[in-house]
């Protein structure tokens, strides 16, 4: 019929990684947003949201730092592997900063007292 399948597919080797990379960020952010909890015992109420907006972000934004060097061909200049590893690297960072926002948001207004304290989750 003439028509032109114009979706990307991902070589499979490309998607494990990424999968991988999904992996691990998330035990990255199980350990960041754990020992960041830890530090906060005692001065912010329901540490585990932020742990979860860890898991949350890295399990999203580490993968980036994964598919952006993976469109390099084989052999690319390291200007071009420093320069797609910043920008995967700024992503995963956007991921972590959107998905920890909320949490922040709601500790400012904790302290701010729009939301009373009771009404918040018991600390962990």
């Amino acid at each position: 019929d003439g028509a032109v399948d114009t979706a990307v597919a991902l070589p499979a080797s490309t998607g494990a990684r990424l999968a991988m990379a999904a992996g691990i960020g998330a035990a990255l952010g199980l350990l960041f947003g754990g020992a960041q909890a830890l530090a906060l015992r005692g001065v912010m109420p329901n540490r585990r949201l932020w742990v979860f907006g860890n898991v949350v972000g890295w399990a999203a934004g580490l993968p980036f730092t994964a598919f952006f060097p993976s469109l390099l061909p084989d052999g690319a200049p390291m200007t071009a592997v420093i320069v797609t590893g910043a920008i995967g690297g700024l992503i995963a960072g956007a991921w972590v900063a959107v998905a920890t926002a909320p949490v922040v948001v709601h500790w400012a207004m904790l302290d701010d007292g729009v939301v009373d304290s009771e009404d918040a989750a018991a600390p962990v």
